[in-house]
């Protein structure tokens, strides 16, 4: 055999290899992107259901009351990204309100902070807990909303985590979780030492 045939054979079996390693990789970004648009699709669908479960209800200046958009937020959300936007008048939420009807709200010291779905938003919460149970996760909620806590839950794989609050930066969080945390120990039985301020999802 020739130095020139052995030289053939060594460049054959080096493409081969790179060919094969080329094809594996292709297949492992199909697959990526696949799971990608089916988890796009499933967030898609919750969303829609979401809202299909939601009372629709026509936002106008009669309506830019906290007690009523309080009321009206939901006790779940999907594992969704949030925005949030800050407002001291509740007629500035009008315009995202009158297409969205999916949102959390807060209060704090005249300021109002209301969160929706946005793809590249930016939300702080408050995390309470975490339980497998969802009966639970929403008796709690119901409880704490009851006593004007923004209280909602979210599911997190087999966890249904309770979320207080929703606003934008860590500091506003910081600075609710220290003014509730006595009101809400009685239900949860813990304080703001124990919880969690995260970005959602």
């Amino acid at each position: 055999m020739s130095i020139y045939e052995i030289g053939v054979i060594v460049v054959s079996v080096f493409l081969l290899i790179l060919f094969s390693g080329l094809n594996a990789t292709v297949q492992n970004l199909k697959a990526q992107v696949s799971n990608d648009t089916a988890m796009v699709q499933t967030l898609s669908g919750e969303l829609n259901n979401l809202k299909s479960e939601i009372n629709p209800m026509k936002f106008s200046k009669s309506f830019m009351q906290y007690p009523i958009l309080f009321e009206n937020a939901p006790r779940t959300l999907p594992s969704l990204p949030l925005n949030t936007v800050t407002a001291t008048n509740l007629e500035a939420f009008i315009p995202i309100l009158s297409v969205n009807n999916v949102y959390e709200i807060t209060e704090m010291n005249g300021r109002y902070f209301l969160a929706y779905p946005m793809v590249e938003g930016s939300t702080f919460s408050i995390q309470i807990l975490a339980s497998p149970y969802f009966d639970r996760v929403l008796k709690i909620v119901n409880i704490l909303r009851g006593q004007n806590i923004p209280a909602f839950n979210i599911k997190y794989g087999n966890q249904f985590e309770l979320f207080v609050g929703v606003f934008p930066n860590y500091t506003y969080a910081t600075q609710y979780a220290s003014t509730i945390s006595l009101t809400i120990f009685p239900t949860v039985g813990s304080t703001s030492s124990s919880w969690l301020i995260r970005q959602i999802p």
